[in-house]
């Protein structure tokens, strides 16, 4: 039979290996004194700043303290702690009592059990507290860059995520802060900007101050801003005119003041869709030679009027149309409510008819007739009413009535 594996040279010169592998582990992690280790640079908590806060007061120097430390202990547990898991702190608001100087006392908090502090690069840490004021200052912006030709902006149009800074710090130091702003550079800007910009502290001779150097705590750092460009176009005015009277657009002469044109600012986008600006309309039966009108501006959302007041006056007239007056007896009532007998109290009705005058040549005055819709009423009740008229003239759709005209009924239970 062969010789077992336990009987085999080799296999007593492996364990003894691994039987002197062990032996060392056993006594470098076991038996061995502790080893020590260099921690540097560990920040330092402060604990009850808003205690301090409430108190008015606030740690200025001292505050980007580090500790360094010499620490003990045996190799594997060293292993586990670093600058990241080892904790300075220090209680602040049960050690500092008012403004001055103070060295005060810190802890130090290991991640793990069985670490000695050898060393520190400092027993105590100094830091030095003052009064502390509150300051809110409202966001002004500056444009220091070019835009297109043609566009509008000013400086007073920034627009900010939140109107206000709030600066809190020493009482002296605050007090010479006058402004904080935003400062916007580029160049040949054509549409809106917006984006993060960094505040600035300024005193009030302009000079700007570096709040870090003077331990000034701000609310907000950056602050996003939208700068709006508008882009500037001259469009025309114009008007709608509704056909009536026997008129229509081809017999009107009209004029805008105080200028047929405006100027309205606005983003590229919204003035690509507007070549003009209708004001409104304007009833031709209701004008019997000439007459003014005014209108307001009105534009998109986004869109302003910047040249005028945002009014203007139309002045109107009706050219190569004869009129005639015409005093006719056929008044009708449609639309008879049930249960309501309704009589027209007015027997003769003077018009005014209009049209060009070879129409008007053939018009007679029995051709003229009116009409009274009672399915209008907006509500029935017995008793005498004036109700608005219709005017037409049978046998012609070019001669119409000028003006508003209306008739006395009677309206009694049927």
């Amino acid at each position: 039979m062969g010789s077992k594996i336990t009987d085999s040279r080799a296999f007593y010169v492996v364990v003894s290996i691994l039987c002197a592998i062990c032996a060392w582990l056993y006594v470098d992690i076991v038996e061995v004194p502790d080893q020590t280790k260099h921690i540097n640079n560990i920040p330092v908590t402060f604990v009850g700043e808003d205690i301090l806060a409430d108190q008015g007061l606030m740690i200025i120097d001292g505050k980007d303290a580090t500790i360094s430390l010499t620490v003990s202990g045996p190799r594997s547990t060293l292993a586990k702690i670093d600058r990241t898991n080892t904790k300075i702190t220090v209680q602040a608001a049960s050690q500092i009592h008012g403004e001055g100087t103070y060295n005060l006392n810190y802890s130090v908090d290991y991640p793990v059990s069985g670490v000695t502090t050898k060393s520190q690069s400092s027993k105590r840490i100094d830091v030095h507290v003052v009064q502390m004021e509150t300051k809110d200052l409202p966001l002004q912006g500056i444009f220091e860059g070019t835009a297109v030709e043609g566009a509008l902006y000013s400086d007073q149009d920034f627009q900010f995520e939140v109107p206000n800074i709030t600066i809190t710090g020493e009482r002296n130091v605050i007090d010479t802060v006058a402004t904080a702003r935003v400062r916007l550079e580029a160049l040949d800007l054509s549409t809106t900007w917006s984006g993060d910009l960094p505040v600035e502290l300024l005193d009030e001779n302009g000079n700007i101050l570096d709040p870090k150097d003077l331990h000034i705590a701000m609310s907000d750092n950056m602050i996003y801003t939208i700068f709006p460009i508008q882009i500037v176009k001259e469009v025309p005015l114009k008007i709608e005119f509704i056909p009536g009277g026997g008129a229509t657009a081809d017999n009107v002469e009209y004029s805008i003041s105080p200028s047929p044109t405006v100027t309205i600012s606005g983003t590229p986008e919204a003035l690509a869709q507007i070549d003009s600006i209708t004001l409104g309309s304007i009833d031709l039966s209701k004008i019997v030679t000439s007459d003014i009108f005014s209108f307001g501006i009105n534009t998109p959302e986004g869109v302003k009027v910047i040249s005028g007041n945002g009014t203007v006056s139309v002045i109107v007239s009706v050219e190569g149309l004869t009129t005639r007056t015409v005093d006719t007896n056929n008044i009708e009532l449609i639309n008879q409510p049930d249960g309501y007998d309704v009589k027209s109290l007015t027997e003769n009705l003077t018009v005014r008819i209009r049209g060009t005058s070879d129409v008007m040549a053939l018009v007679l005055d029995k051709d003229v007739y009116v009409t009274v819709d009672l399915a209008n009423l907006k509500d029935i009740s017995v008793g005498k009413r004036t109700l608005n008229a219709m005017v037409a003239v049978h046998g012609s759709s070019t001669v119409g009535a000028v003006g508003d005209y209306q008739v006395v009924v009677d309206i009694s239970k049927g």
